[in-house]
């Protein structure tokens, strides 16, 4: 197991499965499949490792993503292929060579620096 140095995070593991917490950070990073245009949910989807971990790929935050069933066996049975970047983004790559970038929306953020500047709610 690797942890953030910073915050404790659980950063990688040397397993197949990735951790509890690796699973919730992906449900709320992705919130849904991560092939361009599907709306399935992030808890009917599988936790993917962007590059095969049987060839390699790490179990990783920066290697993983929710796609769904039919998108996770269209990734491996078809011409289109995918390229994790940072920040989850993924990148897709059609059969005719267009690309697709799919870009985690993110709800919510918080910085100590906005809320110290924000005046009191009442």
């Amino acid at each position: 197991m690797f942890t953030s140095p910073t915050t404790g995070a659980v950063l990688q593991v040397d397993t197949y499965r990735p951790t509890r917490a690796q699973r919730r950070h992906l449900d709320a990073r992705d919130e849904h499949c991560r092939f361009p245009g599907c709306r399935r949910p992030a808890r009917f989807c599988d936790h993917d490792h962007t590059h095969d971990h049987a060839r390699g790929g790490p179990t990783a935050i920066c290697n993983l993503a929710n796609l769904c069933e039919r998108h996770h066996g269209m990734k491996h049975a078809t011409a289109w292929t995918v390229i994790q970047k940072p920040h989850g983004i993924l990148e897709w790559t059609s059969p005719t060579g267009r690309v697709y970038p799919d870009t985690p929306r993110r709800v919510l953020e918080f910085t100590a620096l906005a809320a110290a500047q924000q005046p009191p709610p009442f």
